[in-house]
């Protein structure tokens, strides 16, 4: 999805809006039960990822939170690698089925070269059955990356190694913000039709390495004077501890 922005001057709206266009022949084939529009306003998404950082990352539940989320043993994270695993083969063998189709389709049609429709539709199945190639060989690739992981429960050492800043998004400059989502790799995944926005972040090493800096109260563009944050960020390598709580 891009972004667009709409409206006069004085009144903005930015949207995330998926490239889709219901009137292309092409993308009606390859996406037949695509709504005829889709997105999701930047305010909206916004807030929805300032309250992920605020509870998930920099909240004092976030060790529970994640905990009920990640596999806590072994045995759980071999699980979902098995159900990775399935749900891959799945769509590979549908995908072998839609190119036997195509093949045989292809074959069926008759070869007229003075034909331009029949030029045009061979043409057609011809890309269809390349995308569907492309996308047989991501899954593969992934599948053998699958197959090369050792299912371990999960290790959220690096959580506690953040601070506890709580709602820090509305003290950010854009450039700080913007910095922030790509030192966690922020993706968001919207699904219109269940209104729901998932968020993920990765927390890495580099992230902590960088992440002082983009939160030092000194620099230009962080307001550490936000109402609903009075206490200072403490430096990543003064991170304060708190008693913690089960989290139902």
């Amino acid at each position: 999805m891009a972004g667009n922005t709409y409206g006069k001057p004085a009144s903005l709206s930015t949207y995330y809006r998926c490239p889709h266009n219901w009137s292309s022949p092409k993308h009606a084939a390859d996406h037949p039960d695509h709504p005829r529009t889709v997105q999701a306003p930047e305010l909206l998404l916004d807030q929805i990822v300032g309250r992920f950082f605020a509870t998930r990352i920099f909240g004092p539940d976030r060790a529970a939170l994640i905990a009920a989320q990640l596999p806590a043993t072994d045995a759980a994270a071999a699980a979902d690698r098995d159900a990775q695993h399935a749900a891959l083969n799945a769509r590979i063998a549908r995908i072998e089925t839609a190119q036997n189709s195509k093949i045989l389709e292809l074959e069926e049609l008759p070869a007229d070269p003075d034909d331009p429709a029949n030029q045009a539709y061979r043409a057609r199945i011809r890309a269809r059955f390349a995308e569907l190639h492309d996308e047989r060989e991501r899954l593969e690739t992934e599948l053998k990356a699958l197959a090369k992981t050792t299912p371990a429960a999960a290790d959220t050492s690096l959580l506690d190694q953040l601070p506890l800043a709580g709602d820090v998004l509305p003290r950010l400059s854009p450039r700080l913000k913007a910095r922030l989502f790509q030192v966690f790799d922020v993706s968001v995944l919207w699904n219109k039709p269940a209104q729901q926005a998932t968020v993920n972040a990765e927390i890495t090493e580099t992230t902590l390495r960088y992440l002082a800096a983009i939160m030092d109260p000194s620099q230009d563009g962080f307001h550490d004077t936000h109402p609903d944050q009075p206490e200072p960020v403490w430096d990543l390598t003064n991170t304060p501890r708190m008693c913690r709580v089960p989290h139902p």
